[in-house]
């Protein structure tokens, strides 16, 4: 989400608020999930960079499939 709003076309104020809340709403559930017990921090951070590593993949995927329709070509 944090890459769609980042490439959407609005205001830079609207839009950092936007990523500004999504992060605090990331970081919120991580914690959430320490504070309750159900995970331990590393189980956490394990997830943290895993998702990282997968919006990372996702965000190179998205970008070679819109050059691609944009020149055909190659």
């Amino acid at each position: 989400m944090i890459y769609l709003v980042f490439q959407f076309k609005i205001s830079k104020i609207l839009k950092y608020f936007l990523i500004l809340l999504l992060v605090l709403f990331i970081l919120s559930i991580g914690v959430s999930r320490v504070y309750l017990g159900v995970h331990y921090p590393s189980d956490v951070a394990g997830g943290y960079i895993a998702g990282f590593i997968w919006v990372v993949f996702c965000i190179m995927i998205f970008n070679l499939i819109k050059v691609f329709k944009k020149d055909s070509a190659t």
